[in-house]
């Protein structure tokens, strides 16, 4: 006889039942006889469930032959297979021909499968890989092996293949960790062949030091050069303070030339420190030992094209109105042997956006100032300090621009006075010859400033999260007048900026 029932048949499978539930249910023989589940058949034991277009249970022993779209979801793992044997009272059982995908991207497949314990797997001519599709760009192919979907698969008499080639023929044992969370074992190894370095193999470890920090080591060989030795270590011991420290060494003992041997290498540094809501204080620090190591050894194409080795220290301390910031500048130019790196250390600069005139309705007053200690090998250096207020008066013209004078004043300090310039022997640059002079640099100025705003706001359908769209024009001119006294001969420390007048474009900008 054929029935079906809404809550399905219960099976005793083991210290706990399983439910049986499809289409049509045939039993065969007495109650303890052959049942057959046939269309959207499921079966739920416990954590497993067993989808498939036509089971056969028996159900005295608890052995479930599944066949026809048989999934089979192994707790939070799903699993795929021609036909799947599994034993309802013992939880153990077989995938033929079956694939495995364990979170968050691990693939895995294989002849045959048996589940020896749960999410337990022995594996006959298995493939292992991060990427999806039948043909992976690569993957690991072993002869036989264990996975355990909740830590590792590791397998003996394995292979390494990119896409259909195997480029290590033979690896007597291979491993991979397959747990959700953060864990120690080897990454997957990187090769390749460069016209400077050679053959190169970088092979990383992970080491999963707690839940705060960890590190990364790898160790880099390459055939026209020697060997490397890279670190990344990082950390978050707050939720306002985490940082980074990467390293990387070279000694190059395999140079064609003795004399080109030598130890290179870089170090970078970066650590954020929310010391208060208004209080931070955050480092980026980059050294080389040398202009062309990125070049040299750089992994990704904007490390080989970078032209700068920069080293960063801010503390900012932020108001209402005004806003401090502290910041020690140090860089080396990548591109050039001469030193003519110009160095802040370090550099001060309060400064106080537009605000009211107490007592004064309508009136308003910004501010900045600056103090800067200048390093250069090459060319003029020394100390500068700068202070420059101004007044302003908005004046709204029938809702459609606002019209603002302006008037102000600036007193810059510098110990240095130009005489002369010259092309350095070496690079054939052009600098700036000077003598410790100090002179204060008085200015006042007057001008107005003509500014809109028009905007319009267009709704959206919702993608993306996003309701609405804002689109602002914001046209402004300005005319200003400049006159002082003591406008030579000051150095030009500011690229861009004009020592005659003494106008600053990033200043500018800023306001």
């Amino acid at each position: 006889p054929a029935w079906a029932q809404p809550g399905g048949v219960k099976v005793r499978a083991g210290g706990e039942e399983a439910t049986v539930i499809a289409d049509q249910l045939q039993q065969v023989g007495g109650a303890t006889d052959l049942l057959i589940a046939i269309g959207n058949v499921e079966i739920i034991r416990g954590q497993a469930r067993l989808l498939a277009d036509r089971v056969e249970l028996n159900r005295d022993t608890g052995q479930a032959v599944a066949q026809g779209k048989v999934v089979f979801y192994d707790g939070p793992d799903r699993l795929v297979g021609e036909r799947i044997d599994y034993n309802l009272k013992t939880g153990t059982g077989v995938v033929y021909k079956g694939s495995a995908v364990s979170a968050p991207f691990y693939h895995l497949s294989a002849e045959r499968m048996d589940r020896v314990g749960d999410s337990v797997y022995e594996m006959r001519r298995g493939v292992f890989t991060t990427c999806e599709g039948d043909d992976p760009p690569w993957s690991f192919r072993f002869g036989s092996g264990t996975a355990d979907l909740e830590d590792i698969v590791y397998g003996r008499d394995a292979s390494f293949w990119v896409k259909g080639i195997p480029v290590l023929p033979w690896v007597p044992f291979f491993a991979a960790a397959l747990r959700r969370e953060r864990q120690s074992g080897f990454l997957f190894p990187e090769f390749g062949q460069s016209s400077r370095k050679g053959v190169f193999t970088r092979v990383p470890y992970f080491w999963a030091i707690d839940d705060s920090q960890d590190l990364t080591v790898s160790l880099d060989a390459y055939s026209r050069r020697g060997v490397g030795l890279e670190g990344d270590y990082r950390y978050v011991m707050s939720r306002e303070q985490r940082g980074e420290l990467a390293v990387f060494g070279a000694n190059e003992f395999l140079r064609d030339d003795p004399r080109l041997e030598e130890n290179r290498g870089w170090a970078s540094f970066r650590h954020d420190w929310q010391v208060t809501p208004r209080l931070s204080f955050k480092v980026n620090a980059n050294v080389t030992s040398d202009d062309l190591i990125f070049r040299d050894y750089g992994n990704r194409l904007a490390d080989r094209a970078n032209q700068r080795a920069e080293t960063n220290m801010f503390v900012t301390q932020n108001w209402e109105a005004w806003s401090l910031v502290g910041n020690v500048k140090w860089y080396q130019d990548l591109t050039t042997a001469r030193p003519i790196e110009l160095q802040r250390a370090p550099e001060i600069k309060l400064v106080g956006i537009r605000q009211p005139v107490p007592g004064v309705p309508g009136l308003l007053y910004e501010a900045t100032a600056s103090f800067v200690n200048f390093i250069r090998d090459v060319g003029p250096d020394g100390v500068r300090t700068d202070f420059h207020p101004r007044l302003l008066y908005p004046v709204p013209v029938a809702g459609l621009f606002t019209v603002t004078p302006f008037v102000g004043g600036r007193l810059t300090y510098y110990d240095e006075r130009v005489v002369d310039q010259r092309i350095t022997r070496v690079g054939a640059l052009t600098v700036e010859e000077s003598v410790h002079d100090p002179r204060v640099r008085r200015q006042v100025e007057w001008g107005v400033e003509a500014e809109s705003r028009v905007s319009r706001v267009y709704t959206s359908d919702g993608g993306g999260g996003v309701a609405a769209y804002q689109h602002v024009i914001e046209p402004r001119v300005r005319i200003i007048q400049i006159r002082g006294v003591e406008q030579k001969d000051f150095p030009q420390y500011d690229p861009g900026a004009s020592t005659a007048t003494g106008i600053d474009p990033g200043y500018e900008r800023r306001v």
